[in-house]
């Protein structure tokens, strides 16, 4: 056996190798075209997709300036202080499911969770009222 260019050549032989790795050889040519073929159908299929949505993405825009000129900066500014104090309300939501999530729990008084005093009043009358006297 020879090489070159850092690859193995079988030399001429009767023993019948060779002609079992040009038909190893092509066999895995024929898968490699294969594949190749459906990467290349993929990606066409994927850039018609990209497309699609780029279409879609600039009619919404159109969409949203139009109405945005029809309906005036008020109603504009109003809906954004909306989405914005959605958003406030989700941040606040994650940070403190991300604090409950924590492994190591240290007491601190200054943010120590506590029920408010009308919450108190509350429970301290649903105590009183709910408690059942029996007759005697």
């Amino acid at each position: 056996m020879k090489t070159t260019n850092n690859l193995p050549q079988i030399q001429e032989c009767n023993c019948g190798l060779r002609e079992e790795f040009e038909k190893i050889k092509e066999e895995k040519g024929r898968e490699c075209q294969t594949a190749l073929q459906e990467c290349k159908k993929s990606a066409r299929e994927k850039d018609r997709q990209m497309a699609e949505l780029k279409k879609k993405h600039t009619v919404m825009l159109v969409l949203v300036v139009i109405v945005a000129t029809i309906l005036g900066k008020e109603t504009v500014d109003e809906v954004a202080s909306w989405i914005e104090s959605v958003n406030s309300i989700k941040s606040g939501v994650e940070e403190f499911t991300s604090q409950a999530e924590h492994d190591e729990w240290e007491y601190d008084s200054r943010s120590a969770i506590a029920p408010a005093p009308g919450a108190l009043a509350l429970l301290a009358v649903a105590g009183v009222a709910g408690a059942r006297r029996r007759r005697r």
